[in-house]
């Protein structure tokens, strides 16, 4: 239950989209085990430095696609699928869908702030073979 007298901190909390009509505050700091196994969850990341966003490691989500926005900065998506990998630049107010069980990474081009909404359901990684 959350207070509807104040605003969400999205630092601290994710937002889990029940398959019904609920929407619901989770925990950032929750362990993987005690969130939500179904729905798909709305993120908010910010990234100042590129590690914040794990460009050494790529991640694929069988459960669902992942819909990514920029809301500021620049950003670019790799993308691997039967032809390769493909690069996507994102920058404020763009998005990309990245189809379930394509293996993708973000890498940092200058400070931003993202907006994720995917089903973490069975969520892999991978790490770089380059890295």
């Amino acid at each position: 239950m959350t207070d509807t007298d104040s605003a969400l901190d999205l630092n601290r909390f994710h937002l889990h989209l029940d398959d019904g009509p609920r929407i619901r505050p989770v925990s950032v700091a929750s362990k993987a085990g005690d969130r939500p196994a179904e729905g798909r969850t709305l993120a908010v990341f910010s990234a100042e430095r590129p590690e914040d966003l794990h460009p050494e490691y790529w991640e694929m989500h069988p459960g669902g696609d992942e819909l990514l926005i920029a809301c500021s900065g620049r950003l670019e998506l790799d993308i691997e699928d039967a032809g390769g990998i493909r690069t996507v630049e994102l920058t404020p107010r763009t998005g990309q869908v990245v189809p379930s069980e394509l293996w993708h990474r973000l890498r940092l081009l200058e400070p931003a702030v993202l907006m994720a909404l995917t089903h973490r359901s069975g969520t892999q990684r991978r790490k770089d073979s380059g890295a």
